[in-house]
């Protein structure tokens, strides 16, 4: 059995450290094995706080316990090694609150049965309090948040009732929110009523559904919290969507699937097709990845943090939505990960498990800290790059396993972002056919110092091909960016498309223009639209693509038209059932305008075929 050494980074300040201010290892936090499925992490101001499973002895039903460790905010250990819980292999949730107590909500074997308990700890690692929330096993459908006043919030099924409870800081019972109820029907129990919650700033979000299916309508309901009286707390907000909220038993929990700002923007992960945001009347595309996990700080800005078969990413947004920068973790979590942000610094906790495949080698947990803020003057030179327009990610094989290789399209500018790379005095490119199998290069294109200045976020690929090359479709390139004074470099892949950039927020003269050339009547002004209540899934699709027509309240002879962008018609038909389903497996890749009238009544949709 491999044994893996244990990281926990912590901050670091000027004049030392590397990019993105993760410092250097540190001497590991325990020596305890954990299976993949028990790890959550959590911080503030002060202090960072990280609960794991210890799943040893083997013959110990649930292992040993889940155990804690405290650290101040530059990453010594205060206490270490508690145990807060009798079972190791169950998911637990920690926070610590702004009065510096932390709360763990987890299983607790209490004979004859198991028992939903929450706990309270001051900083040395006593207990000080604990509440048994429900009497039976909840099978790990549990969240937790923490609000200004030091409240604590619970939420978990109870049968099929959804509920948020309410403690005080005492953990005395303050009552409780029930939210709605959420029927089994036939889903597989590890996809059964998934949920998460977020608190900020006198507001609790919380978003639900079944489990995951195109089909499946998930709900996010936003409540103003009253503290004094919890179940009078009035829903402000209610959204709906068809996808769901994914919830895996054991690989990956469902925390951090739903986040709030304080401007009132809400973000989600639809399980279907990715990461979204609700602003006010209106829902963006933030990321197509589907199995990620969204944080919001005070500062309102957003992390998204995912993992592969190598490591642990987060990408940062600022409150303006604009894209900061992509961080990497050093390679020792793979699989299930637990995030948490708080003002402009955050963690990932996890464990080296290859995205949950290995369910029975036994593990160390690992642990790495970033500070979001600009690159320290005096660090070490340190390499950043990635591709500014990428149409998708893809994951192709290597010698060292899947890897992610870019998909960029022939009509974009062919453009590397190396602005997040640090302290350098000049920057190198290297570009080169690569053989992933052999993880060599095939022919090398270019490589040589470009500028004595910092590396620009538009570094052009087309500048550093010889005279005459054409990029090849059915090749993999590597694109290297190196920086000095101290070389350090990082290499990103990338193949090219002959495709049409996605999309999805094509201009509406653009959609104008397209539907003038299917009528045929170029010479005459675009038809006005008005919106519809009709919602079409899953978009981008491959297969199949479902018009869903349920919330106008008659209807009455729809009809749908299809058309590529070109102008051709591939589909119409009508309907007066509440969903039509089209077979699109035929279809090219590329975007399709639908041209729906019910009612009277015309709009324009769009579906991107993958």
């Amino acid at each position: 059995m491999k044994t893996y050494i244990l990281l926990f980074i912590a901050l670091i300040f000027a004049n030392s450290g590397f990019a993105q201010l993760v410092v250097k290892p540190s001497t590991p936090v325990t020596g305890y094995s954990q299976p993949h499925w028990n790890v959550d992490s959590d911080l503030n101001d002060n202090y960072m706080v990280v609960t794991f499973g210890n799943q040893n002895p083997s013959t110990s039903a649930g292992g040993s316990g889940t155990y804690m460790t405290i650290f101040d905010n530059l990453g010594s250990p205060l206490v270490q090694n508690i145990q807060v819980l009798n079972i190791g292999q169950t998911v637990s949730r920690v926070k610590i609150s702004a009065d510096n107590y932390i709360y763990v909500l987890g299983l607790q074997y209490n004979s004859p049965n198991n028992r939903l308990v929450l706990k309270k700890y001051n900083l040395s690692g006593t207990m000080v309090g604990q509440t048994i929330v429900d009497k039976y096993d909840p099978s790990n459908y549990f969240d937790l948040a923490i609000t200004e006043n030091n409240h604590v919030l619970v939420s978990l099924f109870d049968g099929d009732k959804l509920k948020i409870k309410s403690y005080k800081n005492s953990l005395a019972d303050n009552g409780e929110i029930g939210v709605d109820n959420v029927t089994h029907l036939h889903l597989p129990t590890n996809k059964l009523r998934a949920h998460s919650m977020d608190y900020k700033d006198g507001y609790i979000l919380i978003g639900y559904s079944r489990g995951v299916d195109a089909s499946n309508l998930a709900k996010i309901k936003k409540y103003k919290y009253n503290a004094a009286t919890p179940a009078i707390s009035p829903v402000v907000e209610n959204h709906s969507f068809y996808g769901g909220f994914k919830r895996v038993s054991l690989g990956e929990n469902n925390s951090h699937q739903v986040a709030l700002r304080k401007n009132g923007d809400i973000f989600y992960v639809n399980a279907i097709s990715g990461v979204k945001r609700i602003s006010g009347n209106n829902t963006y595309t933030v990321s197509t990845r589907r199995l990620v996990k969204v944080n919001v700080d005070a500062n309102d800005q957003l992390l998204i943090s995912w993992t592969d078969n190598s490591k642990a990413y987060a990408r940062l947004f600022d409150a303006n939505n604009s894209h900061v920068r992509l961080y990497t973790e050093d390679g020792n979590i793979n699989g299930s990960w637990a995030p948490a942000f708080n003002n402009c610094q955050f963690i990932i906790a996890g464990d080296k498990s290859n995205q949950a495949t290995d369910f029975h080698t036994y593990r160390k947990p690992h642990y790495q800290v970033f500070n979001c803020s600009e690159c320290e003057i005096g660090s070490e030179s340190t390499a950043a790059a990635e591709f500014r327009y990428p149409n998708q990610m893809l994951e192709l094989n290597s010698m060292y396993g899947p890897i992610e290789v870019a998909e960029l399209c022939l009509v974009d500018d062919l453009l590397v972002d190396g602005s997040a790379s640090c302290s350098e005095d000049a920057y190198f490119v290297g570009l080169s056919e690569f053989d992933l199998m052999n993880w060599t290069d095939i022919n090398v294109l270019h490589s040589g110092w470009v500028s004595n200045g910092q590396a620009p976020n538009d570094i052009d690929i087309t500048d550093f091909l010889p005279q005459g090359y054409q990029l090849r479709p059915n090749k993999v390139y590597k694109f290297r960016l190196a920086v000095g004074p101290n070389w350090d470099a990082v290499d990103i892949f990338f193949k090219v498309a002959c495709c049409q950039r996605e999309i999805i927020g094509v201009d509406d003269d653009v959609i104008g223009i397209a539907l003038d050339s299917i009528r045929g009547k170029a010479d005459v002004n675009p038809i006005e639209t008005e919106e519809l209540e009709v919602d079409i899934f899953p978009n981008p699709a491959k297969d199949y693509v479902t018009f869903d027509f349920s919330k106008e309240e008659i209807l009455n002879n729809v009809a749908v038209n299809i058309s590529n962008f070109s102008g051709k018609e591939v589909f119409n038909a009508r309907s007066k059932e509440e969903q039509l389903k089209v077979d699109i497996t035929e279809w090219e890749k590329g975007i399709y305008i639908c041209e729906i009238t019910l009612n009277g009544k015309k709009s324009i949709k769009r579906i991107v075929k993958e």
